[in-house]
């Protein structure tokens, strides 16, 4: 049984509403599919990456990064350029391997934060970024022309040793003054 007025005219108008949603769904589709098989996706990829990371986004901002994100889903979905993403995958895993590779690695001496009693291995303490990216070979420079004019000339052996005065450390049982040591710190030069 019907309830309420039923209309031939109503349900044909129906149906075709239906006909055309379904028609501009198609037609949204192969257009979508068209755009993005143009599209370089990596390129796509680091926009939505670098507007992500924009700390103050504006609305435009907001609503352009959605469209973006909108995109990579359905070239996602829908399989386009492939190779292209598989190849983008494996960089990117292959760079979270090395950041974390940098982060657990032990640089020893080549580290800067290395010093040979307190800290042999280099380790970076806790709350800091970890500087352990080698050093970079130390550069040579001319030396000054003031020096080749004077004719000044080096005195020869060892360079100069520098030392670090570490005060506080421990007291003496003779007196109160603390006592002090000389550590040998590494050659500047």
């Amino acid at each position: 049984m019907i309830r309420g007025q039923w209309s031939l005219s109503q349900e044909f108008k129906q149906n075709e509403k239906r006909q055309q949603n379904r028609i501009q769904q198609k037609q949204k589709h192969e257009f979508m599919m068209k755009k993005l098989s143009k599209i370089d996706p990596i390129k796509l990829f680091y926009k939505i990456e670098n507007l992500e990371k924009k700390e103050n986004k504006s609305k435009t901002d907001e609503h352009h990064l959605n469209l973006l994100k909108d995109d990579w889903e359905f070239i996602e979905k829908n399989k386009l350029h492939l190779k292209k993403l598989e190849k983008l995958k494996k960089e990117l895993e292959t760079k979270e391997r090395l950041k974390l590779k940098q982060k657990s690695k032990l640089w020893g001496d080549k580290s800067v934060y290395f010093n040979p009693e307190l800290n042999a291995l280099g380790k970076v303490p806790n709350g800091y970024k970890n500087l352990t990216i080698p050093l970079k070979e130390r550069v040579k420079y001319e030396p000054d022309p003031l020096i080749k004019q004077l004719n000044i000339k080096l005195p020869t052996g060892s360079p100069p040793q520098f030392y670090k005065l570490i005060q506080n450390t421990s007291k003496s049982m003779k007196s109160e003054e603390p006592e002090q040591k000389k550590i040998k710190l590494s050659d500047p030069s």
